[in-house]
């Protein structure tokens, strides 16, 4: 659907009046314009204009003329060389124009293509494309072993389990440091003698103090 046509229908020849001050009305622009016996006024078109930067907010008009005085044929030939007049008013002056605006269709922007690289740069993709396919056409990727573990490592993993217990300390009962009430044996006594032995050679299963202690027994319940 086509935008509607500002200018309105009929319009011989519009003015423009590119600043106005947000102070004037329509109706002085009307009785001021038709003053100057140019035509008769069809439409005034007033747009806002918003203040931008230390320009303040003002006024765009056009008149459009329904027709014109043949006896003021020589303003009309001014504007349409692109000059501009002056013409007087109780604040001051506006300037007058012939407006250039005209109404365009809608544009649709079609997206386009690329346009083609030149012969050498498409040579030199070519050639870089190809030389890149063959050299990992080329490439065997193979698995990697694990790094190897540090030194350290590799002994640790090696060296055997130690033992919990290799051996025990035995302490005869005719030794002069030997005390059946105590669990406790003194290193230092003469009898002492090293002996490898297992856990369930030891010989006592009941304690040292109590009655029924039998040197035969086992001694599991040491630990």
């Amino acid at each position: 659907m086509a935008p509607q046509n500002p200018i309105p229908q009929g319009t011989a020849y519009t003015f423009l009046l590119p600043w106005v001050d947000k102070r004037c009305s329509e109706k002085e622009i009307h009785d001021t314009i038709e003053s100057m016996d140019w035509g008769k006024i069809l439409k005034i078109d007033m747009i806002f204009k918003k203040p931008i930067d230390r320009k303040s907010g003002h006024y765009k008009v056009f008149i459009h003329m329904g027709s014109l005085n043949p006896h003021h044929s020589m303003v009309f030939e001014h504007l349409d060389t692109g000059w501009e007049l002056r013409v007087n008013h109780r604040h001051g002056y506006w300037k007058v124009r012939r407006s250039q605006w005209v109404q365009r269709s809608k544009v649709e922007f079609v997206p386009m293509a690329p346009p083609p690289l030149p012969k050498k740069l498409r040579e030199l993709e070519l050639e870089r494309s190809q030389k890149f396919t063959h050299l990992f056409n080329d490439v065997e990727f193979v698995p990697m072993a694990p790094p190897p573990l540090p030194k350290k490592l590799r002994e640790l993993e090696l060296a055997p389990c130690p033992p919990i217990m290799e051996s025990f300390i035995h302490v005869p009962n005719g030794s002069p440091t030997y005390s059946p009430g105590s669990p406790t044996y003194s290193p230092g006594s003469p009898t002492i003698i090293p002996e490898s032995i297992s856990w369930g050679d030891i010989p006592m299963e009941s304690e040292p103090s109590s009655p029924a202690y039998d040197p035969s027994q086992s001694w599991a319940d040491i630990v």
